[in-house]
């Protein structure tokens, strides 16, 4: 079987069991499994029947979503956050007062930033270490990564949650995602949360192409089944696309917590972002090239986008 194949018989088993095709990671952790005969497609039924996502979905269902009492404050998860940056004083200020209602403690990597990124991090009393980088270092995203994943297991979380620079929690989090890591699913160790590819407005996200059904594993539980867990080399230039936490054997849950993701606002970023590509990793065969990014510049009747109603985006980001 080639490896389109292999793509296929996952994606039909998520469809077949969890009613929806399988998120990045999972599909490229089992494409993995699968690729060193480790894994075949009953194997891989038995895990997702036995997932905690096909067990609680019906009970997610039928469960409002519980507002936290400050009387149980005290039984809050530690939930630290952890970011790798660089130059992203637009958006850096609303995503760390997006997760400081549910972290306690943020840890950031700043990669050589030129801007006022650094200066709008220290305002915020949640985050409680920067490692700043002064000298530029050529360019590897897993070197990085493990800096904060061990910075963060220093201070014993419970939870790490990972995000970028430019993403943002979307409004009302806070209850959704105590109430899934608490009450939903006490005992699942990692939850993907979907990536919504805010586009030209505010309230506006692309779901064109590959847009529609992003998610990554962004929030993990530390215990003992997840405490040693390591960082793998992507393969590709700087290790670029790597994992934003370290890859674990277990399914993830499909959180409702959203990202606004801001990566391609607006055209001037949406090129920077395809010349940055293009310059880590030249011609991009397994990403088309990076051509998606600017793809609707290019030709707008590609694009397909959606308006996410009152309440679920940030008016003031402009």
């Amino acid at each position: 079987m080639n490896e389109d194949e292999i793509k296929k018989i996952i994606d039909n088993s998520y469809l077949k069991i969890l009613k929806r095709k399988a998120d990045i990671d999972g599909l490229n952790y089992f494409t993995d499994l699968m690729n060193k005969g480790e894994l075949n497609q009953e194997k891989l039924e038995n895990i997702l029947i036995n997932s905690d996502e096909f067990v609680g979905y019906k009970q997610k269902k039928n469960l409002p979503v519980k507002k936290l009492q400050s009387e149980n404050l005290t039984q809050v998860p530690k939930i630290i956050a952890i970011y790798r940056i660089r130059n992203e004083e637009r958006w850096i200020k609303k995503s760390l007062e997006s997760i400081s209602e549910i972290c306690q403690e943020i840890i950031i990597l700043d990669d050589c930033s030129t801007d006022k990124t650094v200066e709008i991090c220290k305002k915020f009393p949640s985050v409680v270490e920067i490692y700043e980088r002064k000298d530029e270092l050529p360019l590897n995203e897993v070197r990085d990564k493990k800096i904060i994943w061990e910075m963060a297991m220093k201070r014993n979380p419970d939870f790490i949650l990972k995000l970028d620079g430019d993403e943002v929690l979307a409004p009302n989090s806070k209850d959704i995602i105590f109430n899934e890591i608490m009450n939903l699913y006490p005992n699942d160790l990692n939850f993907s949360l979907q990536l919504m590819y805010i586009y030209d407005k505010p309230n506006q996200w692309r779901t064109d192409a590959w847009f529609d059904n992003i998610y990554h594993i962004r929030l993990i539980r530390i215990n003992e089944y997840t405490k040693d867990l390591k960082f793998e080399e992507s393969g590709y230039p700087g290790n670029a696309h790597s994992l934003h936490l370290p890859p674990t054997k277990y399914v993830p849950v499909r959180s409702d917590v959203k990202i606004l993701h801001y990566s391609l606002y607006d055209k001037k970023i949406r090129k920077r972002k395809f010349n940055y590509f293009h310059g880590v990793d030249p011609g991009g065969s397994d990403f088309n090239g990076y051509k998606d990014l600017i793809s609707g510049d290019v030709d707008e009747s590609v694009l397909e986008l959606k308006i996410l109603p009152e309440g679920k985006f940030w008016k003031e980001i402009k």
